[in-house]
């Protein structure tokens, strides 16, 4: 569909019975029909179709079955209230997750068939188990575009992966121009993290088969100069240095921390940014390569036999990453963060104790993830990418994964 399209092909999309007469929308399928995204402008009826949503999807004999997620606390005293105004006369009831005196959330499951709230107010209930999301039949993004607040945003991704991958979602920007699609699929990546094409193969290929490395080391910097200070300690000795970087900027970076650091620079080639070597270094110690603040995905990690990977990338989705580790039977455990100021380069460290892991054999399939320094780098796509390598792990065995 085009963004002309009309309302009833938008509602027809949705599988809705019924049409409201209240929004000219334009839709977006996300993730091959995974997701149906409205662009919608403020004050042209959104809500109603929340409301029609959530009457199509609720039972008024069950209990909380649609979440609406809101990026403030006005939204969802505004979303509920004109939610409520429609559903209520069909036995239905909205409400707004709101804090207690005491200071403990009240979300009002036992009341109410959909809820209203922020993120950042839920996720510490779901962690606590207080509040379950099994009976859950419609979930929606209420303006993805101005989930930008780092706490809210980090926030909507644990709670996106305890859902079940069936249920209808909605996702709403106030934006519509010619990045409309790509503004969702960056801030809704959840349409790429569970396509069609991860499962094709029939089981997951054997990392050592794949060349993958004997190591991932994850960590992270607070500023500019500290990422490319832990880049550099982490590549130290190696012979051949790749590095990935995500913007100009970062390249000019990386190639001068490089030079510094006594590396001669190739002309950049085979989709690398900066290509480094170490004359003096031994060539048997095989080639190192690095991705300095870039999206991951499974392919970049298809490293050469013996290479050494090291990634300078986010570590601050916790939650996703426990909820996702357990999912594959993983263990996740985290190892203890440095400060900048105590330690600027861990990774040594880290390295250390993940061969000495390694070398001790073992098949508990143990995941190690570093704890980042600081909470400052969050991106949803390196969440992404850490869920695609997770799931791909569950056909591995031993610690010589993907992401380990």
């Amino acid at each position: 569909m085009s963004k002309e399209s009309s309302l009833s092909e938008i509602a027809a999309a949705m599988g809705f019975r019924r049409v409201p007469e209240v929004l000219a929308a334009a839709e977006t399928p996300i993730g091959r029909g995974h997701h149906l995204a409205l662009a919608a402008g403020r004050g042209s009826g959104v809500e109603s179709v929340y409301a029609l949503a959530i009457e199509e999807a609720c039972d008024p004999e069950a209990g909380l079955q649609a979440l609406v997620l809101v990026p403030t606390r006005d939204r969802a005293a505004e979303v509920a209230l004109a939610v409520q105004r429609y559903v209520g006369s069909r036995g239905l009831k909205a409400g707004v997750a709101k804090l207690r005196p005491d200071g403990s959330l009240d979300v009002g499951t036992a009341t109410v068939q959909c809820l209203v709230a922020r993120p950042s107010l839920l996720l510490p209930e779901i962690r606590l188990g207080r509040l379950g999301l099994g009976g859950l039949q419609l979930l929606v993004l209420d303006g993805v575009a101005d989930l930008e607040d780092l706490d809210e945003w980090t926030s909507v991704e644990p709670i996106l992966d305890t859902l079940d991958t069936d249920i209808r979602r909605i996702a709403v920007t106030r934006r519509v121009d010619d990045d409309f699609g790509a503004l969702v699929q960056r801030q809704l990546p959840r349409g790429r993290r569970w396509p069609e094409s991860a499962f094709e193969e029939a089981e997951a290929p054997n990392p050592v088969e794949k060349g993958y490395p004997e190591c991932l080391d994850v960590g992270l910097g607070a500023t500019a100069e500290e990422r490319l200070s832990l880049l550099v300690g982490a590549v130290a000795g190696r012979g051949n240095i790749r590095v990935r970087c995500r913007s100009e900027d970062s390249r000019r970076d990386v190639a001068a921390a490089l030079e510094s650091a006594g590396y001669t620079l190739a002309e950049p080639g085979d989709g690398w940014d900066v290509i480094a070597a170490l004359p003096e270094a031994d060539d048997a110690a095989g080639a190192c390569r690095a991705w300095f603040g870039l999206p991951l995905s499974i392919e970049s990690l298809a490293v050469g036999p013996g290479d050494q990977a090291v990634a300078i990338v986010d570590g601050s989705h916790r939650a996703q990453l426990e909820i996702l580790a357990t999912r594959v039977g993983t263990t996740l455990r985290f190892l203890p963060g440095s400060l900048p100021a105590t330690e600027l380069n861990p990774l040594g460290r880290y390295r250390s104790l993940v061969r000495a892991r390694v070398e001790r054999g073992g098949t508990d399939a143990e995941l190690l993830v570093l704890q980042p320094l600081v909470h400052e780098f969050g991106t949803a796509r390196v969440a992404a990418a850490l869920s695609d390598l997770l799931r791909r792990s569950e056909a591995t065995d031993g610690l010589v994964r993907p992401w380990a």
